[in-house]
């Protein structure tokens, strides 16, 4: 109805009553009588007081409170039963806020809260700013508990505009699984050597051995290898002695050269308690007591010792600098932040290595980069400044997101940056590497 339209737009810059005391209707009184009768909650229930309303739109269907009233009930029944949809909510919220947009504040607290379940996070946004806008508008626009309103809307309001920023803004991504390492099992914790021809990983899975009458979950180091960059990798391969020896291996890095590895040993204790820790092997020359000649192989597992592993602590996923030079690996240990719950989160640390070649006393990489949530699976980047790395304290889409960060000029690192999305997805993304050409990257999800 034209004239109730025009008279809503009359009443917001004046600033007066709301429409309901300005709505002139044929059935005047019979209008106001179904709006009384739905405002009284104590004598009608939900759904009697939404029948009232309905009847008063076949009257005016223009008037606003009407509109607005049944907006409120709407979302009240679907906020009630996890089997009901906000869509009658928001189709008056979203017709009241077109025709009204100033009417009242509670048209864009509810529209905001609507489009945050409905994940729409650049109109949740625009609603929830509009809604705050409110706060300098004539009181007659906000209700009585606007300031707890204010509160909820300013709580979550960074995380949407995170979001509306993340989501709004994709990066290009066309992933593909890597065909012969996948498989039926879980593959994990990739790392690629540095002619992109050897890709090693490990692999958990059901081990049965001969005569076995059940299996066992283990976890194995993994190497597969291609003919060249433009070939498949094969399915791969446990590798042998001295890795796999019975207890769990893998979050490997190896040197630019091929020649030295550093690798995630866990180890069962005589209490049972199972630590992690940090092994090197070098990739040398020896004597093959087989065949008596001169062959390369690894060489046997040596624990990096103090300075990078601890007793009572974990330590994994090391990430080797182009350099050789720094060693960055994920650790739970008593110097590490604080979780929520009092204990101690997983946090990124680095040693440096001497001029004698032995690893310097860990040190935490910071809390530019560590906080209560967990941080792990770092990889230092070939340029030796980008640091990837996962984790699930930071803000992210998922439970573990993958983040980067930088050592700037002044050698401080620069606040971690979201990888993006559909990169980053709802569920966990961790173990990121780049190729040394930087053209390829490799995750696990």
């Amino acid at each position: 109805m034209r004239i109730t339209v025009f008279i809503c737009s009359i009443i917001l810059m004046l600033g007066s009553l709301p429409c309901l005391s300005q709505c002139e209707c044929e059935e005047e009184k019979k209008y106001f009588k179904l709006l009384e009768q739905a405002s009284d909650k104590k004598k009608y229930d939900l759904r009697k007081r939404i029948q009232f309303l309905e009847n008063a739109q076949e009257i005016d269907e223009d008037c606003p409170d009407a509109i607005m009233m049944l907006g409120e009930l709407y979302f009240k029944r679907a906020k009630s039963s996890p089997n009901i949809s906000y869509r009658s909510a928001q189709g008056y919220f979203e017709d009241l806020s077109s025709r009204c947009p100033e009417y009242h504040s509670d048209i864009h607290y509810y529209l905001g809260i609507i489009y945050y379940t409905q994940e729409n996070w650049t109109s949740a946004l625009a609603s929830f700013e509009q809604f705050l806008d409110f706060s300098h508008s004539p009181s007659e626009k906000m209700v009585r508990n606007s300031q707890k309103k204010i509160a909820d809307v300013e709580t979550v309001i960074e995380e949407v505009r995170f979001n509306a920023e993340l989501f709004g803004n994709p990066v290009p991504f066309n992933p593909a699984k890597v065909n012969g390492v996948s498989g039926a099992w879980d593959e994990y914790l990739p790392m690629l050597s540095p002619d992109n021809e050897n890709l090693f990983f490990t692999r958990k899975y059901n081990k049965k051995a001969k005569g076995d009458l059940y299996g066992r979950e283990v976890e194995e180091f993994t190497a597969s290898s291609r003919e060249g960059v433009n070939s498949e990798f094969d399915s791969g391969k446990a590798l042998p002695r001295p890795f796999n020896l019975g207890d769990n291996y893998g979050g490997a890095s190896i040197s630019v050269n091929n020649r030295e590895m550093y690798v995630t040993v866990c180890k069962p204790d005589a209490s049972g308690y199972t630590n992690c820790d940090i092994y090197v092997t070098r990739f040398s020359k020896t004597l093959d007591e087989k065949t008596g000649k001169e062959e390369y192989a690894w060489s046997e597992l040596k624990n990096l010792g103090g300075g990078v592993n601890t007793k009572d602590g974990w330590e994994a996923q090391p990430s080797l600098s182009a350099d050789a030079n720094t060693l960055y690996f994920a650790t739970a240990r008593e110097t590490s932040t604080e979780n929520s719950e009092g204990g101690k989160s997983i946090d990124i640390y680095y040693s440096l290595r001497g001029k004698d070649g032995n690893w310097g006393k860990a040190r935490s990489i910071g809390d530019v980069i560590n906080g209560p949530g967990n941080e792990k699976s770092p990889f230092m980047h070939g340029d030796s400044r980008t640091l990837y790395f996962s984790s699930d304290g930071l803000m992210g889409v998922g439970g573990y997101d993958i983040f980067y960060s930088r050592i700037e000029d002044d050698g401080q690192w620069s606040l971690p940056k979201n990888i993006g999305v559909p990169i980053n997805t709802s569920e966990d993304e961790h173990g990121l590497i780049v190729s040394t050409d930087g053209s390829l990257a490799y995750y696990a999800s």
